[in-house]
């Protein structure tokens, strides 16, 4: 099982916590990356576009590896 706390969070939320609460912040996120990843998979992403579009930018995939198997356990979750 796949839990993510922070699931329904939007991006002012995240940026409302992390200063409220003196959260250490990627330096990258103060030079336009929304969303950080791999290092050779991270790129900037321009205005509205989603948070995690600079992630895989150009691939068939939002993951690393880590969650190699995540969309068959996406499926299998949205089936019950």
């Amino acid at each position: 099982m796949k839990v993510n706390p922070l699931f329904e969070w939007n991006l002012d939320l995240v940026e409302w916590y992390v200063k409220e609460n003196d959260v250490p912040r990627n330096r990258l996120h103060d030079e336009g990356y929304r969303s950080v990843g791999d290092w050779h998979s991270t790129v900037k992403t321009g205005e509205g576009q989603g948070e995690r579009a600079g992630r895989w930018a150009g691939k068939e995939k939002t993951e690393c590896g880590l969650h190699k198997d995540y969309f068959t356990m996406k499926a299998k979750a949205d089936r019950g």
